[in-house]
């Protein structure tokens, strides 16, 4: 045997290891598959929505008589007659949307 062929040989030889590395490669790559399709699911969700019971065109409280007090005992009582009447009409209106909101 000559050299020659020695190398031919050892060339032929890494050619085919080389065409079967190819080969494996490109069948493993065959082999891997991609990511699973990934599983939607739906679900209907019910949340309760909050709501003001309140109207909005509730006045305010606004001011009543015996905010300012008076300069002596008779006006002091007066003013708390009057803003105790005061109090009166206005729990007057807040009592109906009070019983709405219960």
């Amino acid at each position: 045997m000559k050299i020659s062929e020695s190398v031919e040989n050892a060339i032929g030889i890494a050619g085919v290891v080389a065409v079967l590395i190819i080969i494996g490669l490109a069948l493993s790559g065959c082999a891997t598959t991609g990511a699973p399709e990934p599983k939607v699911t739906v679900k209907e969700v019910q949340v309760p929505v909050l709501r003001s019971c309140v109207p909005k065109d509730l006045p305010e409280p606004g001011t009543y008589a015996d905010d300012v007090p008076g300069k002596d005992a008779a006006e002091r009582f007066q003013k708390a007659a009057g803003a105790n009447q005061q109090r009166k009409a206005r729990l007057a209106l807040i009592e109906p949307v009070l019983s709405l909101c219960r």
